[in-house]
């Protein structure tokens, strides 16, 4: 077994373990402001992690180039939309297993900005095995739903496709900043989560001596889930990135990575949040592994090679 397989089935484990933090946290706020008081506080504490680890290592906190500045730039507020979204749809009632398995689902989007910007576009495989498995095992997880029930799903459901959105451009910008030290990156990442939520705190409360009273009036969940998701955030990116360097290709770690998610953050659900085990969510979860074999073509090829010894287009 390659090592970087071994780290990314870790980010797998890791992105759930941040997962049941979210949903804890989501289920004991009740505030827009709250949320990113929290995502301040989780940004505060990855910029510190990362400074420790950087001043540990003997490392500068200087990026390799102004590029690899502004990648993690964007990459925080990227990040602090995400979590903030991430916190809120759990608030509002997301199930785990269900809101999981939408996350996974950013190979889609993926694979249309590769056709649009790279020129690689979808082949009759994806269009015809791909895309409809994906939207199979989805209605699965969703419980079967009439065709009039998918038109009004809970807000939760489209928000988290917003926020699906986001995590497949966070994909991308690790990809761009993968020669960057972890530590350093973390501290960039953080202090531009912490940025742009300070921003929109200031924003949506009505002055700044509100801010005390929702400092003091925070549930105890913040503040104990804001540390420990501000450790995992920043535990994540550096595995992640050690990922890439050891060699993982984005297709593979991707499969490796999303399907120890999905499986454990479906488990979690299920033994912390009690949430229903469905015959949906069995489908779903089985009709994933599927899809992304037909839709992604890295994974494609390697299982026709290894079981068919071929390739074949389709």
């Amino acid at each position: 077994m390659y090592s970087w397989m071994k780290w990314a089935a870790s980010e797998g484990l890791i992105k759930t373990i941040g997962a049941i933090v979210a949903k804890w946290v989501g289920l004991a706020l009740s505030s827009i402001a709250a949320i990113l008081l929290f995502t301040f506080v989780e940004g505060v504490i990855q910029a510190l992690s990362g400074a420790f680890g950087a001043r540990y290592q003997k490392e500068t906190l200087k990026p390799p180039s102004y590029r690899e500045l502004i990648t993690a730039s964007f990459f925080g507020i990227s990040a602090a939309a995400l979590t903030a979204l991430t916190i809120y749809t759990f608030m509002i009632g997301a199930d785990l297993a269900v809101r999981t398995f939408i996350m996974t689902m950013s190979i889609i989007p993926g694979a249309f900005l590769d056709w649009g910007f790279f020129g690689h576009p979808l082949n009759r495989r994806q269009w015809f095995g791909g895309l409809p498995m994906f939207l199979l095992a989805g209605w699965a997880m969703l419980g079967f739903p009439a065709l009039g029930a998918i038109l009004v799903l809970p807000a939760w459901v489209w928000l988290t496709f917003i926020a699906m959105l986001l995590q497949a451009l966070n994909e991308a910008l690790s990809q761009a900043t993968k020669k960057m030290n972890p530590y350093p990156n973390n501290f960039w990442v953080g202090t531009a989560t912490a940025a742009a939520c300070a921003v929109a705190l200031i924003t949506v409360t009505p002055g700044l001596g509100s801010l005390k009273p929702l400092i003091i009036g925070a549930p105890q969940a913040l503040w104990v889930g804001a540390i420990l998701g501000g450790i995992i955030v920043a535990v994540m990116i550096a595995v992640k990135l050690i990922t890439y360097r050891k060699g993982g290709t984005i297709a593979f770690k991707k499969v490796i990575m999303q399907g120890n998610y999905l499986i454990t953050a479906a488990l979690a659900g299920i033994l912390i949040f009690a949430e229903p085990l469905t015959i949906g969510k069995v489908v779903g979860t089985l009709g994933y592994f599927v899809a992304f074999a037909l839709m992604d073509n890295t994974t494609w090829t390697f299982l026709s090679q290894k079981f068919f010894r071929t390739a074949p287009a389709l």
